[in-house]
């Protein structure tokens, strides 16, 4: 073979390997373009995935792709980041922090690049951070905030301690969480201080910031005992109480004659939590003080410890007794068949009926024209919990006889033993109060701002006793109404809004109603399992007899103020918690637009007629049902 030849042949074999790496590499190029364009599909965590594997071959299209500005959806950009961050070659991290200050892209897109640097750490992360935490745009700057706690270096410690005090409150929030994930000691003073701030969210991440923080900051803690901000020393009693610092102690027994009922109430949950074996002796002294507070607060501590309350258990299930639907009912001579199937008139049986076999039965018009028998028997049945997609009864029968025994004998609740209660469900009545005012952990608010819980129960007892009424006897009208929501989905009709009964008939009432339910949920306020997802609208027509007795006794008001007053005799607007509520602790809701008025209930579900109501109030019916509950205001005449 000629030396010619021998060439040719080489050259031939180069060519092949060059070309077919070309071709490899434009295949693997084509590959990766598909699967940038997948991004934005529905199989995109696939795509990423894949991208991920492919690893630094795919990091400058990614990148050129963060830079197409006519990229329709942010999405693509900002799965473009994640992917970058998952292969984590130094060219894809470098894109990534670049990509936090890029004030071309999208905010979700800045916000997830911003998460992303926290995630995978490279050595300017804390720098980055600190400059994009003065971005002008909101969005990124929480997701800065975001990001430091994961970060978990205290070097950005100065960082959130800044933007504790930003403009918006969302921000501040994250900070305070964070603050609480890094766990710098030197931010506590600034932490105590965050304690009044205006947000109740703030404040909330800012008291379990100040625990997670612990014992190291203790002694300022126990000084912020003693600040002029009321709402700081009852929160720092909260944390004080949770962390169960032995100095703490003594501190916090001097807080129960504070000039605040919050803080005396809080500093004495707080000594409930610490082990008895310690504080017996001090609160034994505590009995001999000259002040009637902590005396009385003392006292209330010990009797906590000796009856065993400190440690909140689970609450009594009860026995799960439901009954399975059934398909007739029999009344007299007659028998009828069951929802969902429909009768052309009206069937001869009361409404509310009770069978012999004790199932509740309520008669339904619906929309279609038809009248149907329903059953709604009140009991304690499947469990009711949105998270886990279960819709049973729940524990429609409990009572909380722990905290008040009395209702739970007698159906009303004692005054003395109000007046004696400083937690429900193990909570704090300050924390119930903190959580249920407007714009907290609900927007419209479980209590007015002028409210506490305390104070509500007390109002809605005195005029449930007013009535003549028990506690279970509002809670029953209310739980047929929801039973009937539980019945369609049993049957499987329910669909996002519940409307196709037009009313119920009970104790010769018309009453009407409708429905609809949400995405998500409520938490309760207290701490049990109830939570809420349905807002119902229940109401009864006065007729026109009802209209000229209001008139005659109360012929002083102004039309306005007696559409208002026939609104809260006639209208509830309420959800499916409140029937477990009155039940289980006497609360429906405080004066918000979702309060289920004892007096609204008694009239539209007919257990009082209108002349029964206002012989008991005498000319005071406006007052009852627009007077909030507050401590100063509310009294009994």
């Amino acid at each position: 073979m000629t030396a010619v030849q021998r060439f040719s042949i080489w050259s031939v074999v180069v060519s092949v390997f060059i070309i077919g790496g070309f071709a490899a590499g434009a295949g693997e190029r084509q590959k990766v373009d598909e699967l940038i364009g997948k991004l934005g599909e529905r199989d995109w965590q696939n795509a990423v995935d894949a991208l991920a594997k492919i690893g630094e071959p795919a990091v400058e299209s990614l990148i050129l792709t963060l830079r197409d500005r006519s990229v329709k959806t942010w999405i693509v950009h900002a799965r473009a980041v994640n992917t970058l961050a998952k292969i984590g070659s130094q060219r894809a991290v470098e894109a990534v922090v670049k990509s936090v200050e890029d004030a071309g892209l999208n905010q979700y897109v800045r916000g997830s690049a911003v998460l992303a640097v926290a995630e995978i750490k490279p050595k300017e992360a804390a720098e980055v951070l600190s400059r994009v935490s003065r971005d002008k745009n909101q969005f990124v700057r929480w997701k800065c905030a975001q990001a430091l706690g994961i970060l978990g270096k205290k070097e950005g410690t100065d960082t959130l301690v800044r933007i504790l005090s930003d403009e918006d409150k969302y921000v501040r929030a994250a900070a305070a969480r964070s603050l609480g994930q890094v766990k710098s000691e030197n931010a506590g003073d600034d932490l105590i201080n965050a304690l009044k701030d205006e947000h109740w969210l703030v404040r909330l991440n800012v008291r379990e910031a100040l625990l997670q923080i612990g014992e190291a900051i203790d002694d300022r803690l126990i000084a912020a005992l003693k600040d002029k901000n009321s709402s700081v020393r009852w929160q720092t009693a909260c944390v004080l109480g949770r962390i169960k610092s032995d100095k703490a102690i003594k501190p916090l027994i001097e807080a129960l004659a504070d000039a605040d009922w919050m803080v005396r109430d809080e500093a004495a949950v707080a000594l409930t939590k610490f082990d008895s074996g310690k504080v017996t002796e001090p609160l034994g002294d505590a009995l001999n003080d000259k002040s009637d507070y902590i005396r009385e607060g003392a006292g209330w501590i010990l009797d906590q410890i000796k009856s065993n309350r400190v440690i909140k258990e689970e609450p009594s299930r009860g026995m799960t007794s439901r009954k399975i639907p059934p398909e007739k009912i029999y009344c007299g001579q007659n028998v009828y068949p069951c929802y969902p199937a429909t009768l052309d008139a009206k069937p001869d049986i009361p409404s509310p009926y009770t069978t012999l076999g004790a199932v509740e039965v309520v008669t339904a018009f619906t929309k279609e024209g038809k009248y149907v028998l329903v059953p709604v028997t009140v009991e304690n049945g499947k469990p009711l919990n949105y998270k886990q997609n279960q819709w049973g009864k729940g524990r429609q029968l409990e009572v909380d006889a722990d905290d008040f025994p009395t209702l739970a004998r007698t159906g009303l609740h004692s005054d003395a033993e109000l007046s004696r209660t400083k937690m429900i469900t193990g909570r704090s009545i300050v924390e119930i109060a903190e959580l249920g005012r407007p714009g907290r952990s609900s927007g419209a608010g479980f209590m007015s701002d002028d409210e506490d819980i305390i104070s509500i129960l007390r109002g809605d007892n005195y005029l449930v006793m007013k009535l003549g009424l028990r506690h279970p006897q509002t809670a029953r009208p209310l739980f047929h109404i929801w039973n009937m929501i539980v019945r369609d989905v049993e049957l499987n009709r329910l669909g996002r809004f519940w409307e196709h009964f037009e009313y119920i008939l009970y104790n010769g009432q018309k009453v009407f109603l409708k429905g609809g339910g949400s995405k998500g949920w409520q938490e309760s306020l207290f701490d049990d399992e109830i939570l809420g997802k349905f807002q119902i609208e229940i109401w009864r027509e006065p007729n026109q007899d009802d209209k000229a007795f209001l008139l005659k006794k109360y012929p002083d008001l102004a039309n306005d103020q007696m559409a208002a007053m026939l609104k809260k005799l006639s209208h509830i607007y309420t959800g499916e918690m409140v029937p477990y509520y009155i039940m289980r602790y006497g609360f429906y809701e405080g004066h918000t637009d979702y309060r289920a008025d004892p007096v609204a209930i008694a009239w539209i579900f007919g257990l009082k007629s209108l002349e029964q109501i206002e012989a008991e109030f005498d000319g005071r019916l406006e007052e009852v049902l627009t007077q909030h509950f507050t401590r100063e205001a509310f009294t009994r005449n």
